[in-house]
């Protein structure tokens, strides 16, 4: 096999679209169209426009000329033409592409001018002189429905869409299901909306106009809260052929590149939520939410909202306070660590008698290690409570004692009266005083035993808050007295441990299950047995504190064997810290996958050699 590669320079502008019906050296028909395209579906043509007021009749003349002079070149005389033309700022055409087979261009002109194009298109090819197509009298749109399932579950405002003025044809019904070649983001083209207009943009304008009475309703998810590193979810979640509305507070987000609704709303808002739940027509497909982080008060709200009551607002308060779950915890009998709650620096003089050294200081409702702190003596509790209630949305602050174990990562799911285990990663920190994460690996290495005692002890400690659906995760510290448990929440545990670890390890995909049971409302066959038995490690990228300037030799590194995935936090441009305060302050991690430790240990070593990040210090 031998290929080529066309390497030609970048043309900014307008691109349209003409097709063309040559006959003896002659244009017997010359239409223009512009593609409508979607920027979450890479720029795929999701519909199209010709007509009278598209182009001025100078850059049409320029156009025909242009193409007339190509096929020239090429001693054509008879043809059917599909060409891309771009119009660059300056007025300038340029012919991008030509090949022989005609657009989507046939309802167009029979919509537009009742010209049959595919009759015509044969008598050229037998050689027969086909009809003339003068100038566009008239305009005409078409516009695909995209959507990330290969069905509608409900549609409102049909009848009101087919009497808009202009409308030719709604068709919501067709036989053919086009699935998009869209790796991560699947999309399916299903019906289409046909106008005739004065113009082509009048057409479009009364394509738009039948667009808006159009409702499609059908299985969605609420993603609250989620983080530019969380796009592999939106992903997972449109694979299942769900709708995704995204709330994150930051307009820039990137997951809403992706989402189906965006709204710019910040995850403690739970009014705004709530607003857009009862009022606007797009959340009425909404059948679950899901937080990515520890906003569970508005994640209980909006389900209650939605007629869901699968986390109740007390359970969510509990999981969201650290220091109401350790009260349930006492009164359930569950192990965890005894902690006081401060709300300044000066209440630490109270308990100081009480806590035990080391402690740990923690914010009663922050999450990823923010605001955590190590201390060996009161004058570093005094100062780590002033960071901690930084830190916290309530202003309180944790004391409890450091308990020394080994630090697992619980996964769990429950589904009706069922409890499902959905994986264990053993993490481990940098040390004191933060507890940023060096290293997770998966499978944890426990015994039968040890698992079970775990598992249960996570069970136990979930149930006691009242979280009874759906995803949940632990923090739980083994030491040599069993399992100690020191927090839980409704959702899964970090994007690399749920995304990476636990499938690469386990075969266990807790998203894929998880989108996979809202869609249908039953968990899939074979959901969280264990399907593989190779060990995943993540190891954090450290840099040098400063701002990166460049990440050299990556693509090498990356291509280690074992090397699965490097998961970026911070890019070039950002700035890093050499000591990391909190998860979010890591660079990223290395991925890898092995059959045992110590190869995995081999690929890290190999990769972490290669890996060269420079920093421009003293940010």
């Amino acid at each position: 096999l031998s290929y080529e590669v066309v390497i030609e320079s970048y043309v900014s502008g307008k691109e349209y679209g003409v097709t063309a019906l040559l006959y003896q050296g002659q244009f017997y028909v010359f239409v223009v169209g512009q593609a409508i395209k979607d920027v979450r579906l890479q720029e795929i043509p999701v519909g199209e426009i010709i007509g009278p007021g598209l182009l001025p009749f100078e850059t049409v003349r320029v156009m025909k000329e242009l193409l007339l002079s190509a096929c020239q070149a090429f001693f054509l005389e008879n043809a059917t033409l599909n060409v891309d033309m771009i119009v660059d700022s300056s007025g300038t055409v340029h012919l991008v592409e030509m090949d022989f087979a005609f657009a989507d261009a046939f309802d167009l002109l029979a919509t537009a001018c009742n010209y049959d194009l595919r009759e015509n298109a044969l008598r050229v090819m037998l050689n027969q002189e086909p009809d003339h197509l003068g100038l566009l009298k008239k305009g005409a749109a078409k516009r695909y429905f995209i959507h990330p399932s290969p069905e509608f579950v409900q549609v409102e405002g049909y009848e009101h869409a087919c009497a808009v003025p202009g409308v030719v044809r709604l068709d919501l019904e067709e036989e053919l299901r086009l699935k998009l070649d869209m790796p991560g983001n699947p999309a399916y083209m299903r019906g289409h909306v046909l106008a005739q207009g004065k113009s082509a943009r009048n057409a479009e304008n009364i394509v738009a106009g039948a667009m808006n009475h159009l409702r499609f309703i059908y299985p969605a998810v609420m993603l609250i809260g989620m983080g530019d590193n969380t796009l592999p979810v939106i992903h997972k979640a449109r694979q299942a052929g769900l709708y995704v509305v995204c709330a994150n507070r930051n307009p820039a987000a990137r997951v809403f590149a992706y989402s189906d609704v965006s709204l710019v709303i910040d995850g403690k808002d739970i009014e705004s939520h709530l607003a857009f739940i009862l009022a606007d027509e797009r959340a009425k497909g909404i059948i679950d939410v899901y937080a990515g982080s520890d906003l569970f008060l508005t994640m209980a709200n909006v389900l209650q909202a939605v007629g869901k009551n699968k986390l109740t607002i007390g359970a969510a308060f509990a999981a969201q306070n650290k220091a109401v779950c350790k009260l349930l915890w006492q009164q359930a009998g569950v192990r965890s660590p005894s902690a006081w709650t401060v709300r300044c620096r000066e209440d630490t003089k109270e308990f100081i008698d009480k806590i035990p050294f080391p402690c740990v200081v923690k914010p009663v409702d922050a999450n990823s290690s923010r605001g955590i702190r190590q201390c060996a003596c009161l004058e570093e509790v005094e100062s780590a409570v002033e960071t901690a209630l930084r830190w916290s949305g309530i202003g309180k602050a944790l004391i409890e004692p450091f308990v020394f174990g080994r630090l697992l990562d619980v996964n769990g799911f429950f589904d009706g009266d069922a409890f499902y285990r959905a994986g264990i990663v053993e993490r481990w920190s940098e040390g004191p005083p933060f507890f940023a994460v060096n290293r997770a690996e998966c499978p944890a290495n426990l015994s039968p035993r040890e698992e079970e005692a775990v598992y249960a002890l996570f069970k136990q400690a979930t149930l006691a808050v009242g979280i009874k659906s759906g995803p949940v995760k632990a923090d739980i510290i083994l030491t040599e007295h069993g399992p100690c448990i020191l927090e839980v929440a409704p959702r899964f545990h970090g994007i690399v441990a749920t995304l990476y670890l636990i499938p690469l390890a386990l075969g266990i995909d807790g998203y894929n299950i998880y989108f996979e049971r809202v869609k249908t409302g039953k968990l899939p066959s074979g959901a969280f047995e264990t399907g593989a038995s190779q060990v995943a490690v993540a190891k954090t990228i450290r840099a040098p504190g400063g701002r990166i300037k460049s990440i050299d030799r990556l693509e090498e590194a990356q291509n280690i064997a074992g090397v699965e995935n490097v998961f970026w936090q911070k890019g070039v441009g950002d700035v890093v810290k050499s000591c990391a305060e909190s998860n979010e302050d890591i660079a990223g991690y290395a991925i890898v996958k092995a059959a045992d430790r110590i190869a995995a240990d081999t690929a890290l070593a190999d990769f972490f050699s290669l890996l060269d990040i420079k920093v421009e210090p003293g940010i």
